[in-house]
């Protein structure tokens, strides 16, 4: 894994691992891990995200509890951020456009 740096700044306490990107038709895989206490910035989807639980528990912005196992999806246009109280990873798999950075 390295750090976290796909939109300009590096995020601290995120490190991920690309393992698959298609700029043609805007579809994208890679791994994320979040340490402990560690959160995305607040952000839209120009796109859709999905991502598997592998390990750990993420905590979205509205208090929802994703746990080890659980599938989420993302639609266009959703706005969110993200945090791990305890740390988690996640495979991600980002198609039909990628994510703005809003904070």
């Amino acid at each position: 894994m390295i750090p976290y740096k796909r939109y300009g700044e590096k995020t601290n306490d995120l490190s991920w691992l690309p393992i698959s990107k298609d700029n043609d038709c805007k579809y994208e895989v890679y791994l994320i891990k979040f340490d402990p206490g560690s959160s995305s910035n607040f952000h839209r989807h120009n796109g859709n995200e999905e991502f598997y639980v592998i390990d750990g528990e993420l905590i979205d912005d509205d208090g929802k509890i994703f746990k080890t196992g659980d599938y989420v999806k993302f639609g266009k246009g959703s706005e969110h951020s993200s945090y791990s109280k305890i740390g988690c990873k996640l495979l991600v798999i980002l198609y039909g456009g990628t994510n703005e950075i809003l904070e």
